[in-house]
């Protein structure tokens, strides 16, 4: 008989799967807000939510075409790490409007992906996606550099923290620098290491894919994801430390 009303389902054209319509509604709720009285916010950051496993998780992309989105890989499950991959069932992108709910655009494909072949960050060669919108949006983009990272420079950070299942709120983070050689990250030794430890900026849910900017308003880096919760505390416990450790 379950067979027979499966049947019957499809052929009524009224019928709505219930999977579909929740993730439609969950969707319909989702939020954008600039953090910060008085603040503005780059119209080029966009709010990505990916379903995965049924449900929806989050992360930070930005345009440097009117249709190209760029975030991290890992913001992506294994299965849409696939170049030229359809994603309008899979991926979403929400940009920012001041006193009005955030405009929803579709995802068309992935045009390029990084492939994430190594268990640990800090053995990746790349943390990049490439995603092609279903239609061009009138926003702001952003232009790349190729530039390496010294020791202790300084960068800044446009990112969307996601405060619940549906809130996302903007926010800068002007007190981020590269660090070589640390514990946490040996191999992250030189100005062209593929892969840089970040210290002084917070990690928060839904910042990965964010981009990391040098003072010329060009994007340098993308935020990859934040270091191991357990890493840290093995360091604390220790008790080698000569001060606390920056985020």
């Amino acid at each position: 008989c379950g067979k027979k009303a499966n049947e019957n389902h499809k052929k009524d054209p009224t019928y709505t799967n219930p999977q579909v319509a929740d993730v439609e509604m969950e969707l319909a709720k989702q939020e954008l807000f600039c953090g910060g009285a008085g603040r503005t916010c780059p119209s080029y950051l966009t709010k990505i939510a990916v379903l995965h496993k049924d449900k929806l998780r989050f992360c930070t992309g930005f345009l440097t075409e009117d249709n190209v989105v760029v975030t991290a890989s890992s913001c992506l499950p294994e299965r849409l790490r696939v170049k030229d991959i359809g994603c309008s069932k899979d991926v979403f992108f929400f940009f920012a409007e001041q006193f009005n709910k955030p405009t929803r655009v579709g995802c068309d494909k992935i045009i390029k992906v990084s492939q994430l072949n190594a268990k640990e960050p800090f053995l990746w060669r790349s943390d990049v996606a490439y995603l092609q919108l279903e239609k061009p949006v009138s926003k702001r983009t952003v232009t790349t550099s190729r530039n390496g990272m010294n020791d202790l420079d300084r960068f800044y950070i446009w990112s969307i923290d996601q405060i619940d299942d549906y809130q996302g709120i903007i926010r800068k983070s002007e007190d981020c620098q590269s660090i070589h050689s640390s514990y946490f990250n040996p191999l992250s030794n030189n100005q062209s290491s593929p892969v840089m430890t970040m210290a002084g900026c917070e990690f928060n849910r839904g910042n990965a894919g964010a981009p990391i900017f040098d003072y010329r308003g060009k994007v340098r880096a993308i935020l990859s994801k934040g270091v191991d919760q357990a890493e840290i505390d093995e360091v604390i416990s220790m008790r080698i430390l000569e001060r606390p450790l920056k985020p």
